[in-house]
C-alpha cells in the first residue's frame, strides 16, 4: 500500500493454505519400510535409516536422537506446561510399517510418537489444558549453547505476546541468535527469544550440532523460542514463561507494561479459561512431524 505521493505505507500478507495442508504438501512421501526396535527396562531404541531415537519407557518422552553417529540434544519432551497429570502406562506396537510409542494418562489424555521407516517423526497429542492458566501446550529441553539460529514460515520476524500480536506479516523469516533485552542491552532486533505466533514450520539452526526441522499440522499454534532474560528494571514486564527450551502452545502469556500489570490491560491479557472444552468433552489437539535428517 502507498500513499498519493507513492510512498511505502504497509505490507499485508496472508497465507493461502492453512498448516494442515501446507505441510501434506511438503511431506508427501511415504515409508515403506520398518524401523528397528529394541527394548530395555527403561528404554525403547527406534533405528530407522541413519537416524536412531531414544524414548523413556517411564513417560514416553524422547531422551537421545542422532543422525549419522551426531548427537541432537532435543530432550525431556513432550512435557506439559501445566503439570498434575497422573501417568498411567506407555506402550508400543506397529502399525503397518510404523512404530507407534503411546503416553495415556489417568484422565484420559494421550501422547503418540510414530517412527516411520524414512526417518520422519510423528507427535499427535490430545490433552485438557488447565482452567485459568498462563499457558498450555507442551515443551521440550534443547541447550541454549547449541543454537545459532531459526528460520520459519509464519508470522514474524518479531515476537509476540497474549495481548501484544500485531506488527508481524506472514512470511519465510530467519534470526541468528542473540540475548537482546528490548531497549536495556543487546541492542540487535528483532530479538531472537520468545514467542512466534502462525508456525507452519520451523528450522532450529544447530551451533556444533545438526539442524532440524519441525512441520505443524494445526492452525493457531505459537512456538516458543528460549527464556528471554529478564530486564534490569522489570517493573510489570516481567512474565512467567513455561519450563524447558522450546514449545509447541495453543495459550502463551500476557506482557504488562511500565505502570501496569498483565490483568490490568483489559481480557486480552487475562489467564486462559478453557471451561468449554470440558463442557463439550473435547481435548486440545495437536499434531507435529520431526525431520532430523
Amino acid at each position: 500500500m502507498v500513499d498519493p505521493f507513492g510512498r511505502h505505507l504497509n505490507t499485508w500478507t496472508w497465507p493461502v493454505k492453512p498448516p494442515e495442508d501446507k505441510t501434506a504438501e511438503l511431506l508427501a512421501e511415504t515409508s515403506p519400510e520398518k524401523p528397528a526396535v529394541e527394548e530395555t527396562d527403561q528404554t525403547i531404541t527406534v533405528k530407522a535409516g541413519n537416524l536412531i531415537f531414544s524414548f523413556s519407557k517411564a513417560d514416553g518422552t524422547i531422551r537421545q536422537v542422532t543422525t549419522g553417529g551426531k548427537l541432537i540434544p532435543l530432550t525431556k519432551g513432550p512435557v506439559f506446561v501445566n503439570d498434575g497429570k497422573i501417568l498411567k502406562q506407555v506402550t508400543t506396537r506397529f502399525e503397518g510399517n510404523d512404530l507407534w510409542v503411546e503416553t495415556l494418562y489417568e484422565n484420559g489424555d494421550w501422547t503418540k510418537w510414530t517412527v516411520r521407516g524414512n526417518g520422519l517423526l510423528d507427535l499427535d497429542l490430545a490433552y485438557e489444558p488447565t482452567d485459568n492458566c498462563l499457558f498450555a501446550g507442551i515443551t521440550f529441553n534443547f541447550p541454549e549453547k547449541n543454537i545459532a539460529g531459526m528460520k520459519w514460515l509464519g508470522n514474524g520476524p518479531y515476537r509476540v505476546y497474549k495481548n501484544r500480536m500485531k506488527g508481524t506479516e506472514f512470511g519465510v523469516w530467519e534470526k541468528v541468535y542473540n540475548n537482546t533485552v528490548t531497549g536495556e542491552s543487546g541492542f540487535v532486533y528483532p530479538e531472537f527469544k520468545g514467542y512466534h505466533s502462525g508456525i507452519y514450520w520451523v528450522k532450529v539452526l544447530g551451533k556444533n550440532v545438526p539442524d532440524f526441522k519441525v512441520y505443524l499440522h494445526n492452525k493457531d499454534i505459537f512456538f516458543r523460542m528460549l527464556t528471554p532474560q529478564t530486564p534490569k528494571y522489570p517493573r510489570n514486564t516481567t512474565i512467567v514463561y513455561p519450563t524447558g527450551d522450546i514449545s509447541f502452545l495453543h495459550g502463551i502469556s500476557a506482557i504488562g507494561t511500565k505502570f501496569t500489570d498483565p490483568p490490568a490491560s483489559g481480557p486480552q491479557s487475562f489467564p486462559y479459561y478453557f471451561n468449554p472444552v470440558k463442557i463439550h468433552e473435547r481435548k486440545l489437539n495437536m499434531k507435529l512431524t520431526f525431520d532430523f535428517r
